[in-house]
């Protein structure tokens, strides 16, 4: 019935922001601590949403002590297909950007499950709607993540 009051079910503990210097991400082809990344706010892929990315997740396997990227080739060829619809292209190949992708997971040294976003965006800081003529950046950056959703209650 609509005039019901919904609870809705508490959200299970998922991601936090890392505070320390340690946590580090991949920004203007180069690491560099996540703490450190930033865009400016007249940033086009900001203002006008000019931006794509991918969410995947990594899973850690406590038994073979490793963290394992979640189909992470396809994630960046979908990526890279978004990208060119809006006029963007990966500063990197797929294959490349798979095993900086691995390799940014090896310098933070993660133990747990955790979230990836690879994000390709127009970087260019300027006012005004359109895709041609700006540049364009990536950043991906990775965080300890425990569930989306909580699975043993559902959705409500």
């Amino acid at each position: 019935m609509l005039t019901e009051k919904r609870v809705s079910a508490p959200l299970p503990a998922t991601g936090v922001r890392p505070t320390g210097t340690d946590v580090v991400c991949w920004m203007g082809g180069e690491f560099i601590p996540l703490v450190e990344a930033k865009i400016g706010v007249m940033t086009h892929g900001f203002l006008y949403g000019t931006a794509t990315f991918e969410g995947v997740r990594a899973y850690w396997n406590e038994e073979q002590g490793q963290l394992y990227g979640l189909k992470l080739g396809e994630h960046y060829r979908r990526l890279t297909d978004s990208g060119k619809i809006m006029l963007m292209e990966p500063p990197l190949p797929v294959d490349a950007l798979v095993d900086l992708t691995v390799e940014l997971l090896r310098r933070n040294g993660f133990r747990q499950d955790t979230y990836i976003r690879p994000t390709l965006y127009k970087s260019t800081e300027a006012i005004g709607v359109r895709l041609h003529k700006l540049e364009r950046d990536m950043v991906i950056f990775a965080v300890p993540f425990g569930e989306y959703i909580a699975i043993d209650r559902g959705i409500s």
